[in-house]
């Protein structure tokens, strides 16, 4: 799994989300680095990710709602 260039953040972080809920057993921090790993390494969201790590996941999808708003903004 890895984010399409042309894949929104928002979408990309349901169908993100969805999978890693399906797999049984996972721990947050392998979690964490598969997120990272499958990121759009040109954007925004990844460079704000790397600079500042967080270790829960609820953190980064919050942090993401703010780059989804900046991608909806770029929308319009």
């Amino acid at each position: 799994m890895v984010q399409d260039p042309k894949e929104s953040l928002r979408d990309f972080m349901n169908r993100f989300g969805s999978e890693a809920l399906s797999i049984p057993n996972s721990d947050v921090a392998t979690v964490m680095e598969a997120f990272k790993m499958v990121l759009k390494k040109d954007s925004l969201f990844y460079k704000d990710i790397v600079m500042t790590p967080w270790k829960r996941m609820d953190k980064v999808r919050s942090r993401a709602l703010r780059f989804i708003r900046i991608e909806k903004g770029k929308e319009i």
